[in-house]
C-alpha cells in the first residue's frame, strides 16, 4: 500500500473539535508513556496532522494481527499495542489512542460494517427487515482542520490492497450507530417489565402519512 500526501495547507475556518477527544478515556490510554512513545517514533517524520494519521494507521495495520478469540481483545489500546493482537473493538481504540498521544482529535465510531464493504446487504424492500446481529463493528475518526471528521478503519483493510479504508470509507459499507458505547439504563417503578433489544434495519416507508 502506498500514499503521496503532500504537505497541506487547508484555508477553510472550521469549528474545532471538543478537547475531550485529545484526551485518554476508557480503553483510550493516550496518556500512557508507551503509548505517548510509540506515537513520537510513529509519527517523527510526519509534516502534517493527516500524516501523522497515515502513519498510525500504517503502525497498526502492521502491527496487530486479528484474533476473534484473542484473550486479550476488547481490552483496550494498551492491551492491544502489548498483545498485537484482537478484534475490530482494539484496532479502533489502538488507532485512537495513538492519534490523540499525538496531537490529532479522534474517537471510536460503534455501529456496524458490510464485510464485503459494498452496503448492498443494506438495501431493503419497503417494510423488509434485516437483522444486524453478527455486523457489529468499530471503527475510528480522527479531526483535520479543513477537512472536518474523517473515518479510518484499519480492520476492514486489512483484506484490502490499498488505502479503501483510510479517509474514506465505500459508499454506504458502515452504518455508524454512536460514540461513547455505554449501557442502557432504565428504571421503572410498578408490575412486571420485560425489555427486549433488537438490532435490526428496516426498509424504507413508502405508505402515506394521515
Amino acid at each position: 500500500m502506498t500514499a503521496n500526501l503532500a504537505h497541506n495547507s487547508f484555508s477553510a475556518e472550521p469549528i474545532d473539535p471538543d478537547p475531550w477527544y485529545l484526551q485518554p478515556s476508557t480503553n483510550i490510554e493516550s496518556d500512557h508513556p508507551e503509548i505517548v512513545d510509540r506515537a513520537q517514533k510513529i509519527t517523527a517524520a510526519s509534516r502534517n496532522d493527516l500524516e501523522k494519521a497515515l502513519a498510525i494507521f500504517y503502525f497498526v495495520l502492521d502491527h496487530m494481527k486479528y484474533a476473534l478469540n484473542s484473550p486479550s481483545r476488547n481490552s483496550g489500546a494498551l492491551t492491544a499495542l502489548r498483545s498485537k493482537s484482537g478484534v475490530c473493538e482494539d484496532y479502533a481504540a489502538l488507532f485512537v489512542a495513538l492519534c490523540r498521544a499525538s496531537g490529532v482529535p479522534a474517537r471510536q465510531v460503534n455501529g456496524y460494517a458490510d464485510p464485503k464493504g459494498s452496503g448492498k446487504i443494506w438495501n431493503l424492500a419497503p417494510g423488509e427487515t434485516f437483522a444486524l446481529r453478527g455486523y457489529r463493528h468499530s471503527w475510528a475518526e480522527f479531526y483535520i482542520k479543513g477537512l472536518g471528521w474523517l473515518p479510518a478503519d484499519p480492520t476492514m483493510n486489512n483484506h484490502s490492497g490499498h488505502l479503501k479504508y483510510f479517509a474514506s470509507l465505500p459508499r454506504a459499507s458502515h452504518l455508524a450507530q454512536n460514540y461513547l458505547d455505554q449501557s442502557l439504563r432504565l428504571r421503572y417503578q410498578g408490575g412486571q417489565l420485560v425489555l427486549t433489544w433488537e438490532e435490526r434495519l428496516v426498509g424504507p416507508y413508502e405508505g402515506k402519512i394521515h
